[in-house]
């Protein structure tokens, strides 16, 4: 069974007169089971549990609902459901829902962990009015986005544009570089209205109590990668430095320069055909979960995610994720530690701890990605 990675779902709490509006965004990130069973037709209930994660002997609330086009809607990238949840006093939650279909009883269960106060918002972003929240990490460069408060329309919104993170330095990079980010402009827009974004990319956007991001991307199909001047740059972990000189030769035509590169490393065209499937579906899932303050790729989650793979195990705590990798011929277990430090506008970002140990094991898989052995 593939690990959840806490980034596979993303939720938001609204406060109500009765509670929160509990909306959560399941990504499949490869795994098409949700998807499947969605895409059988039958009818699905939904059951939730809530516990206190200080006594998880009872749940603190149970309720249940069929799946309709009120409380859920999904595609091929990921599903958005909808829970009640009662006021709670408790500082974290760990929420437990099952689906069950009707008539195949097939069932499908998730865990959230949520921590309440960094949750719940009276500011969201939404595609059009009475829509769900918007919780994608990412837009796109044409798209306009509605600002939604509890409060009503005409409550101003700052949204500034802050300096974007460059690309993640491998795990036994002892370079430390810190993150000092820039704020390039701020607007004002009032609750009510739709936002279009002017330029690429990161973008925070606040009211006097609730704070949003979002990474606005100028490819209107990302988090896909298709053409060859998108694909050069994520080529920058399994290339050399000579390589990479060749790829960024602006006298030659992208699609030049990544068919060279290609030839250059793969002795045949079937190997090079299957690398280019096997690392760009990393990158549209590393975007998809990743993609922050910059594209997912560039990030240092991404990176692991990408040379690496999936985690066999996360273990987490307060600030920070521990990404485990089970024993294979490169090396026996491998553990990643990635913390979370406070960033310019108020939020967090991810750094993972560096270790010369890892250039080894590095380098060995960068050199079975380059001889096509990555699926």
């Amino acid at each position: 069974m593939r690990v959840q990675l806490p980034e596979q779902i993303k939720s938001i709490l609204i406060p109500t007169k009765s509670g929160y509006d509990a909306y959560f965004q399941l990504y499949y990130a490869g795994n098409m089971a949700m998807y499947d069973f969605l895409e059988q037709g039958d009818k699905v209930e939904m059951r939730w549990q809530v516990y206190d994660e200080k006594d998880q002997k009872e749940p603190i609330y149970l309720d249940s609902s069929y799946l309709t086009t009120q409380n859920f809607e999904y595609n091929q990238r990921c599903a958005l459901f909808k829970l009640k949840l009662p006021p709670t006093a408790s500082e974290e939650l760990i929420i437990s829902v099952k689906f069950t279909q009707k008539v195949r009883r097939h069932t499908l269960i998730f865990l959230k962990r949520i921590r309440v106060r960094q949750h719940v918002s009276g500011f969201w972003l939404s595609k059009s009015y009475g829509a769900f929240p918007y919780l994608h990490s990412y837009t796109h460069l044409k798209d306009s986005l509605l600002l939604n408060s509890i409060h009503g329309n005409n409550r101003r919104i700052t949204i500034s544009k802050y300096q974007s993170d460059t690309v993640a330095l491998p795990p036994m990079s002892m370079d430390n570089v810190e993150l000092k980010r820039k704020v390039i402009f701020n607007e004002e827009v009032l609750s009510g209205n739709f936002w279009k974004p002017r330029e690429p990319g990161f973008y925070v956007i606040k009211d006097s109590l609730f704070v949003n991001t979002i990474y606005v991307h100028h490819n209107q199909i990302f988090p896909m990668v298709t053409k060859a001047a998108q694909c050069i740059p994520p080529l920058i972990y399994i290339s050399t430095n000579d390589e990479r000189t060749a790829l960024n030769d602006a006298n030659e035509p992208y699609k030049k320069r990544l068919d060279n590169f290609l030839l250059s490393v793969f002795e045949h065209k079937e190997v090079a055909q299957k690398f280019m499937k096997a690392y760009f579906n990393r990158i549209e899932t590393v975007n998809e979960l990743f993609t922050s303050s910059t594209e997912g790729w560039k990030t240092d989650k991404g990176m692991l995610y990408l040379i690496f793979g999936t985690p066999d195990r996360v273990y987490l705590e307060t600030d920070a994720h521990d990404w485990s990798y089970e024993k294979n011929p490169l090396y026996n277990e491998l553990n990643f530690y990635i913390k979370q430090y406070p960033d310019t506008w108020g939020g967090t970002y991810d750094k993972m701890e560096r270790l010369a140990d890892y250039q080894k094991i590095w380098y060995g898989l960068i050199d079975k990605w380059r001889k096509g052995l990555i699926k």
